[in-house]
């Protein structure tokens, strides 16, 4: 499906909005462009797990970053390009994993520096986690942890699957929300919170 496909006056003050934040005006902003997202990422992936964590970053990255886009209504053909890009990245990660397996069937130890950063990272999305809201908890360890689909999410939840992919959306958005502000401000003494340890 081409972006054309798709092209319809856009509401600007609706866009400015969502541009400003106000994830009710995205919703309703990206709204008639689902298709057009989903179309894109199945034609690159040909697989509905992958094509679904592909549109789900595009709402994300869109969400980012909308306020750079000058021209509201060339919003279809910017959403179409976006979507692309990010399956052909997944496209690309991928082909990049199996290429480094096939090369190295023993598990290699990363440099001491690096698993040092991963181990930091990781502990900041623990401390970043344990101060989202429970539904939010919730669907990430769904997802991240056990590795459910949106489905899956919704069965589980006993909710709609666009209400699956909303919560998702969100809570992605305020993981990396919560992650950027205590790598910002510091988060290490929270540790021990979350460890069950009594701060030293």
């Amino acid at each position: 499906m081409s972006p054309e496909a798709t092209s319809q006056p856009i509401d600007e003050a609706l866009f400015h909005r969502a541009a400003s934040g106000d994830s009710r005006a995205f919703w309703e902003l990206v709204s008639p462009f689902r298709r057009l997202v989903y179309s894109v990422a199945w034609g690159v992936l040909r697989d509905e797990e992958r094509t679904e964590d592909v549109v789900q970053d595009t709402w994300v990255r869109a969400w980012t970053t909308l306020g750079t886009l000058q021209s509201p209504q060339k919003l279809s053909g910017w959403l179409y390009v976006m979507a692309r890009n990010v399956a052909y990245e997944q496209v690309r990660q991928s082909d990049k994993q199996h290429r480094i397996a096939e090369r190295n069937p023993e598990p290699i130890a990363a440099p001491i520096g690096d698993t040092l950063e991963a181990d930091e990272q990781v502990l900041l999305m623990r401390v970043a986690l344990s101060q989202l809201p429970e539904q939010h908890r919730v669907v990430i360890a769904l997802k991240y942890l056990e590795g459910a689909s949106c489905k899956d999410i919704a069965d589980r939840l006993e909710i709609g699957v666009e209400a699956a992919k909303s919560r998702l959306f969100e809570a992605r958005k305020l993981l990396r929300n919560r992650m950027e502000s205590l790598e910002k401000h510091g988060w290490k003494h929270l540790l021990p919170r979350i460890e069950g340890r009594s701060p030293e």
